[in-house]
């Protein structure tokens, strides 16, 4: 994530976060304030409603499915791989799920 500032530019960023400590840990809310983030507020304990759930799935079933990493750049490259085959129509069905 620290890299988002610099990839995005001045394009608004709004991140889907769960309840999980890393989140919701006062240097995350900082850092979230000192980068301008949004947080997209949503209801706790609904799983249904973040279509990363889904995206994250499908992307362990095809780097399980075509490749075998055995260190941590060969994961993230195989997690890019996997990534860059998902179509962007897919994507943009999982988006429109999101509550607004």
């Amino acid at each position: 994530m620290e890299r988002a500032p610099y990839v995005l530019g001045r394009q608004r960023l709004t991140l889907m976060e769960d309840g999980a400590p890393i989140h919701t840990a006062r240097v995350s809310q900082e850092w979230r304030e000192r980068n301008g983030l949004v947080k997209l507020q949503w209801p706790p304990h609904s799983p249904n409603m973040n279509p990363i759930k889904n995206l994250w799935k499908k992307i362990k079933l095809q780097v399980s499915t075509f490749y075998q990493p055995q260190t941590m750049d060969e994961l993230q490259a195989a997690i890019t791989a996997a990534w860059n085959d998902i179509p962007s129509q897919h994507l943009n069905q999982l988006f429109k799920t999101m509550p607004k």
